[in-house]
């Protein structure tokens, strides 16, 4: 059909004031109140990590002290 569409640089439901009121309460934070901003991932951390797969010589056997 050749129907090209142009890509657009914004996102079709950002709203520009409500994204210059954040950065003016981050930049009021930072730098008047001199508070750090900490940013948190939440997807959670894992305790262990098991490993499927090892390498040891021929003969012996795969151990590790660690997981």
């Amino acid at each position: 059909m050749k129907i090209s569409y142009k890509k657009t640089l914004f996102h079709p439901k950002a709203n520009w004031l409500s994204r210059l009121i954040f950065q003016l309460k981050i930049f009021h934070y930072e730098f008047v109140e001199k508070r750090p901003i900490v940013y948190i991932d939440e997807s959670g951390f894992a305790v262990d990590a098991p490993r499927n797969y090892g390498y040891s010589p021929k003969g012996l056997r795969c151990c590790a002290k660690k997981d």
